[in-house]
């Protein structure tokens, strides 16, 4: 019986890192399962990548705080493990969230990019908004 990736690991193991290990250890094991797809580590790995080097060249990195308000549980769970390989951290966001706790929040969190859906406005002066159809598609496209 083979086992689960996630047991070969420790609490302290790098999210970045996991995945990698998962992908080479359990390539073929499911890793992402939606109503519509399912995923297994390989190809998270590789689409995961494909994501943090979009996010690179939009200037995220090291230390870099992004908010996401996006619908996508898909890109939110790339972005989980994109935003830990580049050193980022990852900052969800409720979109009901009223704009004034919204920027509130985002100022309090020292947020430096925004990746947001239509109607997801902030009145925050510095922040980098990114587009997310695009990141969508990094995640979809065939490798």
């Amino acid at each position: 019986m083979r086992e689960d990736p996630p047991a070969r690991f420790g609490a302290h193991t790098p999210p970045a890192e996991w995945l990698r290990t998962a992908a080479v250890l359990s390539p073929r094991t499911a890793a992402l399962q939606t109503e519509a797809s399912s995923f297994d580590y390989s190809d998270l790995a590789a689409r995961t990548e494909r994501l943090a080097v979009g996010l690179e060249g939009g200037g995220v990195g090291p230390g870099a705080t992004i908010a996401v308000a996006v619908e996508s549980a898909r890109l939110i769970a790339h972005l989980v493990y994109a935003t830990a390989r580049l050193g980022a951290a990852l900052l969800p966001l409720n979109p009901a969230l009223p704009q004034a706790g919204r920027d509130e929040l985002l100022a309090r969190a020292a947020v430096t990019h925004m990746i947001a859906g239509p109607g997801i406005d902030t009145q925050l002066a510095g922040l980098r908004r990114v587009d997310p159809a695009p990141l969508l598609r990094l995640i979809t496209a065939e490798a």
